[in-house]
């Protein structure tokens, strides 16, 4: 007979099977039904918990993954601020292969859109994210010590980071220096920079 779990204990339990299996068969493969057979629940006592696939695996990950800090770094220096920031992300995408992020995270910004209680890589890329706030408050930090920024920044510009962030996980679901250092070094910097006449 199946043992009856009930709140906090049920989450847990739930939580730790979806990790096993999602070590076990990947993203791709791993089912609902799958998850609540293991778990000894049914599949509407996780569907009461989480709307979706995407959704629980996001809780499992944040659930073994650091914390991401997304407060705007302030080193004194614009390209070390920006580095940084995009380098508190790389410890969260070790968490799980990459392949599990190139499949998950196009199916989460579809489905969980501004919905409240999402995982926080997605309150921090999507939306009125918490990377263009950071980024916007690196930028007055840089105008503040009057590093040469361009005089017009837009929006759009202020939301590529994100973007960049977006676009680098799906494609290849890892972060690595030498690629942080490339997007900061050859498109943002240029981007938020004056160029010097030789």
């Amino acid at each position: 007979m199946a043992e009856h779990r009930w709140g906090k204990e049920l989450d847990t339990v739930i939580l730790t099977v979806t990790w096993d299996l999602l070590a076990e068969v990947g993203y791709a493969k791993l089912t609902m039904s799958a998850i609540a057979k293991v778990a000894h629940t049914n599949k509407n006592a996780i569907y009461r918990r989480w709307p979706n696939k995407a959704a629980l695996v996001l809780s499992t990950i944040q659930q073994q993954a650091p914390a991401i800090v997304v407060t705007a770094p302030n080193t004194g220096d614009l390209k070390t601020d920006l580095i940084t920031l995009f380098s508190r992300f790389t410890p969260l995408l070790a968490t799980v292969d990459a392949t599990i992020w190139q499949q998950l995270l196009p199916e989460a910004l579809l489905t969980m859109p501004n919905e409240a209680g999402v995982s926080g890589l997605l309150v921090a890329i999507n939306g009125d994210n918490l990377i263009t706030t950071a980024v916007t408050t690196i930028l007055d930090h840089a105008k503040a010590r009057h590093d040469p920024l361009r005089p017009t920044i837009t929006d759009d510009q202020r939301q590529l980071p994100a973007l960049l962030l977006i676009n680098q996980i799906m494609l290849t679901g890892s972060l690595p220096s030498d690629k942080i250092d490339e997007l900061v070094t050859h498109m943002l910097l240029p981007l938020y920079l004056q160029t010097t006449k030789g």
